[in-house]
């Protein structure tokens, strides 16, 4: 009888409480920065997935007439879609269950609010969700999150914690339900808990517009209004029902407003809670029963084995089971083996396990008990995969075994007497055992049971297998394989379709008629081991089907196609080509894992006798495995036309190639090869401590790592897995290698954990790197005795000695840990959009990037401006004058025979030109079409690369919006430097890794007259070109005249239209994640105007190349890029350059003979032309010459990146990298090559230049010296004419002045002539003498009292500096100052003795009287 505290826990839910979930319930902390997943759950063909945190995605159900029926919220049912949605905590539009409202206004009642803006809203909400800080499961079916309840109020900054939010779904009668549990208080670990706001509301969403697909097929549009859904509220332990309004589930989400109880005081804790549940039922052909009433919080108890002691307690019976292998091993995993093989089985039994009907379409119906189709990857491409089934059947079938084992041996562990809670205990256990045995039996028989009807019985039909699209294939072999597997290992179980085949028609059913290919198919090499296989396991099959102990179990016409003698030839076949395969030294790859896993097939379908093991499959199998080595170099993900080569990753970062190891040691251990079994035990552990880093956030398998989604199908590797971790327990359990082995060796053995370190291989320095040793030849294999053969790991030593004697250098193992994907495998910057995340767009807040960068343009920069921009219905205008080219590429998936398989990327391209001639509907349509491209989520679209080429040198502020912040969020600092046309390179490294390049360049056009009036611009007469380095080059008006006799065609030309030269920015921004496998990039640029086709074709063919290693491949991109760019700007820059050298004949500017450098009408005109011309070409030249130390800089960044990895490129990647690096450097070389040209021309014509004025100065001292010589001689002439000019005037003074003797007649004309004559001549002989007499007279002061000169007091005093005649000249002015000085002071005194004697001598010598 339940206790009263029990009770407490079982009533109103309080089993959701961190303390009261019990044993029952599975946590998955441990396990949160794993990739995140989603959890699917179900239960008899009803099954729902909910994303990372909890919420609600997908639903399906079974039908009769379309087998599945899908609904899933709105977004694309696509795999990259689906994982993004699936990783995430909150699906906003793609969730369609019961969800707490976030982005929601704080609530205040209508009476108080004064100020909404400022307090809040009645239609608010007092509480939202904080992070999420517990995720799990109850008994590995039922997933269980909890929040933190946080207030809503005004300031969002200051979290302030309240209460926790738990939330469980789960499916019962056919019905999915949630329940969300508001309880107040806060979590132990909590800073600080704030009261919970009784009386206060809150908003639940629920619906919003839901899509149906059916089974097979990607959508449905007939399919509508299929679902329905109920919310109660738990009020008092009594559910009421809450309206949820127009919840049709084809539009918006319906809010509902719930106002918080007010709780009393008195109230116990455990009451103190608010509670909701919903139900959401699909609606399925035929009638619809009534909805049930809810189940009480007791119920639910029980059904969803919360309570240990319940059958259904799945959680505390796999915990019990690997902790008794614990104790007894004493090893102690990193792989969490319960969680992953408790999940495994229940996912396959209550989710991927769908009740079939069989028969005639719309008369086909469900029968008790009928056949369960095991359906693979149900909410994702669901199909029927029977390679997928064999071997999940195959782990079902291990699972029953195992547990039935346990079942015989669980009361005999009880050494002791058990006292009566351990009676209990055990009682407990057994019965739980003993129903998950039964349980396991049911499904198999019914699993079994499809296969049966659906390929053996003729006549048979199902909505499960589309005829249409099926073809044979060689893994239609495995139907065989799992009939007889399971017989053969459950011949106790009931096989149904034995008793209704003797009513079978005698036809051959669909597997024969159809699906297995015929024996004589001609297969390429790759396959031919596995189909060998294959082939050898299904005739076998059919042989043991036909001869087992209850009779025939298949048609009697498979006996004509096989017999004893047919099996025994593949049987030798199947292992000499296992064989050949290893002899021949191929290295290992991931294709070569399903190979392994065959190999070891043989000893789990008991057809090989196991006394025999050297020729056993399996052996040569495990010798293969452990003699491969690790993966030392990169594959292409792309070979060249016509070239064959290894295209695969490295097969590390396949989960099940480790697995291949550990079966192999699993199969060793079963030997006795001299090895003591605690050190197999501890190589078998190792193995699992390698697998543990491919588990994600639910501790299942991540089956690989590699970016394409090719893989990502393989919904059997988990199973896979658990059936070997099965096996290695169930030996564990069955050898007490504590009690025996160890203790006879007297050593207390355990195992040392191990660290990531040894996940990595260490570089080995001498190795052959094609063979991996000396292997026997292929007879040791088949004719070796196993007394003879050794020890297989003293063998695997001597192959390692011999490898260290080969000598030959190999490169060390790639460090394959770094292809682990992060937590969420998608960037929000691919996720969210305008379509599908609108709210962040809403809600946004203006840093200080996007307020500088609008801040470039005018206009008002608030945010209510901007949020007015980023709305879609303003993309189709913001568009409309522009040019547009987008460019996708996709990740091709033809699905042919149920294999999904890369096949490189599928490129689409379209181009919009706002400006282009094309029809006006035609325009339209591109550009709506661009719209939507732009506006939805990459993933929605299947897109993992993306270029968009604008065209354009003007924005305006909503097209800078939307760019900055919808199609490619991250480059506001690139665009910045684009508007400001400023030249820059920067590559930011991180989580995000973004490379953007800002380059100037100058392109010459000719342009209409009215052209250049409408855009403002002008030709300057003066031709200044120094007052703005950034406006455009144009020919000054001043200088058209001297052009039309320079080049008559040319000034004609520049007359219709004249040539400009502008200045032209371009800008390359390219954003990847951290690994690189996802990329946005943007090229802004007039001068890609018709690149699109050649831009497609190179990014494309290198991001197939480099898909293992997609670091490389990203910088090999934007290399090529900015290749094309370079590559242009050099034919620009040469137009522009022929511009000013060949049309303005800049190189004959500067070249005139004398004749025309002197006389030549318009030889200045044409000088000033040359130098306008080298002026112009300088400033083309300052911009490129910053430009190209941005290219320089790119290169040798991409460069050092490209260098070290990650990974060693092999021989031909290598080669492909190397092809990419000189094709970008040939394109680099055209602007090498054209600024060499550039500087020597400018440096050319710099000397013309240079020469001219030289040549100038030459002529102009020339011209001076002829001038001197001539003036020279005028001189002369002059001094002859001076003295017959003065005579003249003197004797043509009248003869009333007496001046001249009147007798001197012409005679003493004639002598005065000749004595003037002399007296000139002498004068102007003797000048410099005479000048000199009078310069030694000027220092000599003759003074009346007999004395000599005055001495100056400086006499002796040595000049300032005796080389510098102006100092000299300073100190002889201020010698003479000083003596005149002396001699004044001296006159003065002399006055004043004689003022006695002589009165009149005194008052003279007043200064003022003397001035008067």
């Amino acid at each position: 009888m339940a206790t009263q505290d029990e009770q407490c826990v079982k009533g109103s839910f309080n089993w959701l409480r961190r303390e009261d979930r019990g044993p029952a319930y599975i946590s998955y902390s441990q396990f949160s920065n794993r990739s995140a997943c989603s959890f699917e759950l179900g239960d008899n063909g009803y099954a729902a997935s909910c994303n990372y945190g909890g919420e609600l995605l997908q639903m399906s159900a079974k039908d009769k007439q379309n087998g599945i029926i899908l609904a899933h919220g709105d977004f694309e049912p696509s795999y990259y879609s689906s994982l993004a949605r699936a990783q995430r905590k909150h699906g906003e539009q793609a969730s369609f269950g019961l969800n707490i409202a976030t982005n929601q206004q704080p609530y205040a009642r209508e009476e108080r609010i004064t100020d909404i803006k400022k307090r809040g809203s009645s239609e608010g909400s007092s509480l939202r969700l904080g992070n999420m800080t517990e995720r799990g499961c109850f008994n590995y079916r039922w997933p269980f999150n909890e929040y933190v309840l946080l207030l809503n109020e005004v300031n969002k900054s200051e979290a302030k914690e309240t209460g926790t939010c738990a939330r469980i779904s789960f499916v019962k009668d056919d019905i999915l339900y949630q329940v969300i549990r508001l309880e107040p208080g806060c979590r132990p670990e909590a800073d600080q808990s704030h009261q919970f706001p009784w009386r206060g509301q809150i908003v639940l969403t629920i619906g919003g517009k839901i899509n149906y697909r059916i089974f097979n097929e990607l959508q449905d549009e007939g399919l509508d209004g299929l679902l329905d859904a109920r919310v109660h509220q738990l009020n008092n332990n009594k559910y009421e029902k809450l309206n949820v309004g127009e919840c049709n589930f084809s539009k918006e989400a319906c809010h509902m407003r719930i106002e918080l109880p007010k709780i009393e005081k008195e109230v116990r804790l455990s009451d103190r809670h608010v509670t909701f549940i919903a139900g959401f039922r699909l609606k399925t052909a035929g009638t619809q029963r009534p909805w049930p009433d809810i189940s009480t919080s007791e119920d639910l108890y029980e059904y969803l084995g919360i309570n240990p002691d319940n059958q259904m307690a799945t959680g505390p019976m796999w915990e019990a089971i690997y902790l008794q292998r614990e104790e007894q091993t004493n090893c102690f995993s990193e792989l969490p083996e319960a969680n992953l093989v408790g999940r495994c089985i229940e996912k396959i039994l209550t989710v991927d396990l769908i009740p079939a009907a069989f028969g005639k379409k719309g008369n086909s119906k469900f029968e008790d008990r009928g056949p369960l189709a095991l359906v693979s990857n149900l909410f994702l491409h669901p199909s029927i995969d029977v390679q997928s089934m064999f071997f999940k059947i195959r782990f079902l079938v291990e699972a029953h075994q195992f547990l039935s084992l346990f079942e015989n041996k669980i009361s005999t562990k009880i050494e002791a007497p058990a006292e009566e809670e351990v009676e209990n205990e055990v009682e407990n256990m057994n019965k739980i055992v003993s129903f998950q045995i039964q349980r396991l039996q049911d499904c198999i028989e019914r699993a079994i049971l499809f296969l049966a009807k659906a390929f053996i019985q003729p006549d048979t039909e199902t909505c499960f297998l589309s005829f249409g699209s099926m073809n044979f294939h060689p893994r239609y072999y495995y139907v065989m394989m799992t009939i007889w597997y399971a017989v053969n290992k459950c011949d106790e179980f009931n096989w149904a379709w034995v008793d209704e085949m003797k009513q079978w028609p005698i036809e051959k059913g669909l597997l024969v008629e159809t699906l297995i290919p015929p024996d004589n198919l001609r297969l390429e090499e790759e396959e031919m081991v596995k189909v060998s296989f294959l082939k050898w396991y299904h005739y076998v099959s059919v042989l043991n089907l036909l001869k087992t102990k209850k009779g025939s179990l298949i048609p009697a016409f498979w006996q004509s196609k096989v017999n004893r003698s047919k099996v025994n030839h593949l049987a030798r076949y199947a292992r000499q080509i296992a064989a050949a395969k290893l002899l021949s030294r191929q290295l290992y790859s991931a294709k070569h894992e399903i190979i392994d896993r065959l190999g070891f097939l043989a000893k789990s379908l008991d057809i090989e006798d196991p006394k025999n093991h050297a020729r056993s499959a399996a052996l040569i199998t495990t010798r293969r495995i452990l003699d491969r080595d690790f993966t030392r170099c990169l594959n292409p993900g792309r070979l060249s036309t016509c070239s064959k080569g290894p295209t695969c990753g490295p097969w590390e970062i396949h989960a099940l190639c480790h697995h291949s190891r550990l079966i192999a040691e699993n199969y060793q251990y079963e030997l006795q090869s001299g090895k003591p079994r605690e050190l197999q035990a501890e190589a078998v552990e190792k193995c699992q401590n390698r697998i543990s880093q491919f588990l994600n956030a639910e501790a299942c398998l991540v089956p690989c790592w590699e970016r394409t989604n090719a893989v990502s199908f393989q919904s059997e590797a988990t199973s896979v897995l658990a059936s070997t971790l099965l096996d290695v327990c169930q030996k564990d359990l069955a050898s007490d290698l504590k009690g025996t082995e160890t203790a006879a060796s007297g050593k207390h053995w355990s195992p040392s954990p191990t660290p990531t370190s040894t996940l990595i291989p260490p570089p080995i320095s001498v190795i052959n790197p094609i063979s991996l040793g000396p292997i026997s030849r292929m007879r040791d294999f088949t004719n070796e005795s196993s007394n003879n053969r050794g020890p297989l790991r003293e063998r695997v030593l001597v192959k390692a000695e011999n490898i260290q004697r080969a000598k030959v250098i190999r490169l060390p193992a790639i460090e394959w840990i770094r292809y682990r994907p992060p937590h969420q495998h998608h960037h929000a910057n691919f996720f969210n959009s305008l379509e599908d995340t609108p709210e962040i767009f809403k809600n946004f807040q203006i840093d200080e990037c996007t307020t500088k960068l609008l801040s470039l343009l005018p206009g008002d920069p608030s945010r209510d401006c901007l949020q007015s921009f980023l709305e879609e219905k303003n993309m189709e205008q913001a568009l409309k004058p522009y040019r547009l080219a987008i460019i996708d590429l996709k990740a091709s998936m033809p699905k042919q025979w149920n294999i999904h398989a890369w096949q490189g990327y599928t490129s689409e391209s379209s181009k919009y030109e706002g400006d282009g001639r094309d029809d006006v509907s035609n325009k339209t349509k591109i550009l709506k079409n661009q719209v939507k491209k732009l506006s939805d989520s990459l993933l929605d679209q299947q897109i993992q690369h993306r270029t968009i080429i604008l065209s354009t040198s003007k924005f305006d502020r909503c097209l800078l919006s939307l760019f900055s912040h919808v199609f490619h969020r991250g480059s506001t600092d690139c665009l910045i430097n684009h508007l400001s046309k400023f030249p820059d390179f920067s590559c930011q490294k991180g989580d995000t890794w973004t490379t953007r390049i800002t380059l100037r360049s100058w392109s010459k056009s000719a342009v209409n007259p009215l052209e250049l009036q409408q855009n403002g611009i002008h030709s300057d007469g003066s031709g200044d070109l120094s007052s703005n380095e950034d406006s455009a080059i144009m020919l000054p008006n001043s200088l058209r005249t001297p052009l039309q006799f320079i080049n008559k065609r040319a000034f004609e030309s520049e007359e219709k239209s004249p040539g400009i030269v502008q200045l032209k920015v371009s800008s390359i921004i390219l954003s990847t994640y951290g690994f690189g496998d996802f990329s946005r990039c943007a090229i802004i640029s007039e001068l890609f105007n018709g690149k699109q086709d050649e831009v497609n074709r190179k990014c494309k063919e290198l991001w197939e190349r480099f898909i293992h290693q997609p670091q490389t491949g990203r910088c090999l991109v934007f290399l090529t890029i900015l290749g094309l760019l370079c590559q242009k700007i050099a034919a620009e820059y040469q137009v522009a350059m022929e511009y000013f050298i060949l049309t303005l004949k800049l190189d004959k500017s500067f070249l005139f003979d004398e004749a025309n450098l002197l006389g030549g009408k318009y030889s200045l005109k044409q000088l000033q032309l040359g130098l306008w011309s080298l002026e112009s070409l300088l400033k083309l030249q300052n911009n490129l010459s910053t430009s190209m130390r941005c290219i320089k800089e790119a290169s040798t960044e991409m460069r050092a990146q490209i260098l070290h990895g990650p990974g060693k490129r092999g021989e031909t990647l290598e080669m492909m990298c190397q092809e990419s690096l000189e094709d970008f450097e040939r394109k680099l070389g055209q602007l090498i090559v054209f600024e060499a040209e550039l500087n020597r021309k400018i440096e050319l014509n710099s000397r013309f230049k240079d020469s001219l004025s030289n040549v100038l100065s030459l002529q102009d001292s020339r011209n001076s010296i002829r001038q001197n010589s001539t003036i020279q001689r005028l001189t002369y002439f002059t001094i002859g004419y001076l003295p017959v000019g003065l005579a003249t005037a003197i004797f043509a003074i009248p003869s009333d002045q007496r001046v001249l003797i009147p007798a001197m007649g012409i005679a003493g004309y004639v002598v005065c002539i000749v004595c003037l004559f002399i007296l000139t001549f002498t004068l102007a002989i003797y000048m410099e003498q005479i000048q000199h007499t009078f310069s030694k007279l000027q220092e000599i002061w003759p003074l009346s009292g007999g004395e000599g000169p005055v001495p100056s007091d400086n006499a002796n005093t040595p000049p300032p500096n005796g080389d510098d005649e102006d100092s000299q000249g300073f100190s002889r002015s201020t010698t003479r100052v000083h003596n005149d000085s002396s001699i004044r002071a001296k006159l003065t005194k002399l006055r004043i003795t004689r003022s006695d004697s002589h009165k009149s001598w005194s008052t003279s010598t007043d200064p003022e009287q003397g001035r008067m």
